[in-house]
């Protein structure tokens, strides 16, 4: 998990502790698990990827 950004550490941990898939997430997101993906990855453009943060900390319940 390594090339992985550190906001996606913090989701990816969560994930598991949930026992939740990425597509799961995705789906409740409104975004494909690919584009979530390259979102934890920290390669999609940072405007992009932030617009998604918030949704992605509330569905997870974790905080910044």
């Amino acid at each position: 998990m390594s090339n992985y950004s550190e906001f996606g550490l913090k989701v990816r941990s969560a994930l598991l502790q949930r026992e939740v898939t990425m597509t799961t997430l995705a789906r409740k997101v409104g975004i494909t698990p690919a584009y979530l993906s390259e979102i934890l990855k920290g390669t999609r453009g940072k405007r992009t990827g932030e617009k998604y943060k918030s949704k992605i900390y509330e569905i997870l319940g974790i905080t910044e």
